[in-house]
C-alpha cells in the first residue's frame, strides 16, 4: 500500500536486508554460549515454544453490525471449537473490553466457552484497551479510563486478564510499557518490523524497559540453545480461519475446513519437532526458569506495525489513501476538541456515571478504524456520532471552543523576525504563517499555519521546520511529564511520524515547538537523515487545514511543563 511513498523506508529495508544474515549467525553464535552450563547433553534439542497471537477486533469495520456478526460466526468461533477440541494446545485470544460485552449480548453461548478455554489455561485473554484506540496518539489520562472501563468489563463477566500486552495495530511505546507496568501488566509483546525499524540488534528477543519485560516477535530455533521459539501466527484472528479473506469483504468471508486442517497439522509437527504449543506467558517463565535475563531495549520510538508502510501514525494522522470521504485531520481534530467538553465537565464536577458515558463514547471515536487503513464511510460516521453522544452524555450539543491564546493571557504582537523558518511545500492553496509575539513572556511565539487542499488527491503537502541537533526529543504517548532526548546515532537512520498527544518536539538548541491539538492535529514526521519536524497530509481533496504552534526556549521539564497546559494534558 506504500510503496513509493516513502523513499527513505525503502533505502531502509535494502540496508536492513544486508545485515540479516549477520544478525542469524550472532543469534547463533549467543545461543551456543548459553547453552554451556544448561546440562543438557549433546545432541538433544532445547526446549521449543510454538505462540500463536491472535487478535481480535469487534471494530474491524466500526459500526458495521453485518461485519461484527461475520467477525465473530467466521473468525473467532471455529478458531474457540478448534480449541476445545484440542485442550493439548494452548493460545493468545487478544480483544478489546467491549468484545465481551458484543459476546454476551449476541453470542453469549461462545462466550461460555471462549471462558471455558481461559478458566482452564488454554487461551490467554490480553487486553490492554477498552476499544480498539489509537493509542499513540492520545494521552495518559484517556487510558486511565480505558483501563478503568475495560476492568469493569472483566470484573462483571469473571475474566481473568492476563499480564500480557499487545494492542491494536500492534502500537508500542515505552510510555505504554510504564502504564502497563503501573497497572499490573508484565509482558509487552513487540512485532519485529517496528523494532527493526529503529535497530538492528543480535541479541535473543528479550527485553526490558520501563521495569516490563518486551517480547519481540523473531523466531529462534537454533536446537543447540537454551530455549527456542517460533511464531505461527500474530496478527489478525479474524483472517486465520478463514485462508485469508478479510472481514472488509463481509459477504465472501468464510472460515474453511481446509484452514484449519493445515493449523491443525501444523502444530503437530510442531509438537513432533519438539516444541510446546504455548502461550506468551508460559513462554516467558520458562525462560526465567532458564535463568535468562532480559537486556536492556534499545531506543524506540512510538510506532505501530509496519512503519515502513504507514510511516507510523501518519496512516492514520494525515495520510488520506484515494477515498474521496475520508477525514484524518477532521476527526483526529475533533477528537480534541470533545476531550475538552469532557475535561471541562471534569472540572466542574459533573457526575461520574455521567462522566463515565462521555469518555466511554471518547474512546469510541479515538478508534483507529475511522482514519486507518481503507476506512469506509460506516466507520466515518460511527466517530462522528460518538463525538455526538459523547457531548449528549453532558448535555452539550457543541464543545467549547478554547484557546491558548486566551487562557495563558498574554498579550500578543506581531513578530517581525520569526525564530524559526516554516516551510509550506506541495500544492497547498491559499497558504500563510502568520507569527506572532507574546508580549508578556520573552521568546514566546506563536505561528498561525492555515492553507486548503487541492479539489483532487494531488500528493503530499508539507508543513516543516529545520532541525539544527540530531537529537529526537518529545513525550512518549503515556509519559507526558517527561522529555524523551535520544540522538539519531542510537537508532538507524529513519523517518517516522509520532502522535505527540501533547504536541511537544524539540527544534534543537532549547527550542521546542508545541502543537496545540483543538486547533489542528496532524501527525509530526522526524526524518533523521533531511534532519527536519514536518507536519504532513497527502492526498485530501478540499480539506480547509489551521495547524497552531507554540514555538519557544525551555528547559526540557519546562518545555513539558508548559505542553501540558496548552493541551490539557
Amino acid at each position: 500500500m506504500g510503496a513509493g511513498r516513502f523513499k527513505l523506508g525503502e533505502e531502509i529495508r535494502q540496508e536492513g536486508s544486508k545485515a540479516m544474515s549477520k544478525r542469524v549467525l550472532m543469534v547463533g553464535v549467543l545461543l551456543g554460549c548459553l547453552l554451556v552450563g544448561s546440562g543438557r547433553s549433546a545432541g538433544t534439542k532445547a526446549p521449543g515454544y510454538l505462540l500463536n497471537m491472535y487478535h481480535f477486533n469487534i471494530q474491524y469495520i466500526a459500526g458495521s453490525e453485518k461485519a461484527m456478526r461475520r467477525c465473530v460466526e467466521q473468525g473467532l468461533v471455529p478458531l474457540v471449537d478448534f480449541y476445545l477440541a484440542h485442550p493439548q494446545w494452548h493460545a493468545d485470544f487478544e480483544m478489546q473490553g467491549q468484545y465481551l460485552e458484543y459476546l454476551d449480548q449476541n453470542y453469549p453461548e461462545v462466550l461460555r466457552n471462549f471462558k471455558t478455554l481461559v478458566e482452564g489455561g488454554q487461551a490467554e485473554l490480553v487486553s490492554f484497551h477498552y476499544g480498539d484506540e489509537l493509542i499513540l496518539a492520545y494521552p495518559r489520562r484517556d487510558r486511565e479510563w480505558s483501563f478503568q472501563l475495560n476492568e469493569e468489563i472483566f470484573q462483571r463477566y469473571g475474566f481473568k486478564r492476563s499480564g500480557v500486552i499487545f494492542t491494536q495495530e500492534a502500537q508500542f511505546g515505552e510510555g505504554l510499557a510504564d502504564f502497563g507496568r503501573e497497572h499490573g501488566y508484565s509482558v509487552f509483546v513487540l512485532n519485529h518490523d517496528q523494532y527493526a525499524w529503529f535497530q538492528d540488534d543480535d541479541r535473543f528477543p528479550y527485553y526490558s524497559v520501563r521495569g516490563l519485560d518486551v517480547i519481540e516477535k523473531r523466531d529462534v530455533t537454533d536446537p543447540n540453545g537454551p530455549i527456542r521459539v517460533r511464531w505461527l501466527f500474530l496478527g489478525d484472528g479474524e483472517v486465520a480461519a478463514t485462508g485469508g479473506s478479510d472481514p472488509y469483504f463481509s459477504a465472501i468471508i468464510r472460515a474453511t475446513g481446509h484452514a484449519m486442517k493445515k493449523l491443525e497439522k501444523d502444530l503437530q509437527a510442531a509438537e513432533a519437532d519438539g516444541y510446546k504449543i504455548a502461550t506468551v506467558s508460559e513462554y516467558r517463565q520458562a525462560l526465567s526458569d532458564t535463568g535468562f535475563k532480559p537486556a536492556a531495549l534499545k531506543p524506540q520510538l512510538d510506532s505501530p506495525w509496519r512503519p515502513e508502510d504507514g510511516s507510523g501514525v501518519f496512516q492514520w494522522m494525515g495520510y488520506y489513501g484515494f477515498a474521496h470521504w475520508e477525514e484524518d485531520y477532521e476527526l483526529r481534530t475533533g477528537d480534541w476538541l470533545v476531550r475538552d467538553a469532557l475535561l471541562t465537565a471534569e472540572e466542574q464536577g459533573r457526575d461520574q456515571a455521567s462522566l463515565k458515558k462521555a469518555w466511554g463514547h471518547l474512546l469510541n471515536a479515538e478508534v483507529s478504524d475511522p482514519t486507518g487503513w481503507y476506512p469506509l464511510p460506516v466507520e466515518i460516521r460511527f466517530s462522528k456520532n460518538h463525538h455526538a453522544a459523547a457531548l449528549l452524555a453532558l448535555d452539550l450539543t457543541e464543545p467549547p471552543r478554547l484557546s491558548a491564546k486566551e487562557f495563558l493571557g498574554y498579550a500578543w504582537q506581531p513578530a517581525s523576525e520569526p525564530p524559526v523558518m516554516i516551510t509550506i511545500s506541495g500544492r497547498a492553496k491559499h497558504s500563510q504563517v502568520i507569527w506572532e509575539k507574546a508580549q508578556d513572556r520573552e521568546n514566546l511565539f506563536v505561528a498561525e499555519v492555515t492553507f486548503k487542499t487541492p479539489a483532487v488527491a494531488s500528493g503530499l503537502i508539507s508543513v516543516s521546520l529545520p532541525l539544527s541537533e540530531p537529537v529526537v526529543a518529545y513525550s512518549p504517548a503515556g509519559l507526558e511529564t517527561e522529555v524523551r532526548e535520544i540522538p539519531f546515532s542510537e537508532m538507524k537512520p529513519f523517518q517516522i511520524h509520532l502522535g505527540l498527544p501533547n504536541g511537544l518536539i524539540g527544534l534543537g538548541q532549547g527550542w521546542w515547538l508545541v502543537r496545540e491539538n483543538r486547533m489542528g492535529v496532524l501527525a509530526g514526521g522526524v526524518d533523521s537523515r533531511k534532519q527536519t519536524v514536518s507536519f504532513d497530509i497527502q492526498n485530501a481533496k478540499a480539506v480547509p487545514v489551521r495547524l497552531r504552534f507554540f514555538i519557544f526556549p525551555a528547559s526540557p521539564e519546562e518545555a513539558a511543563a508548559f505542553a501540558n497546559k496548552i493541551n490539557r494534558i
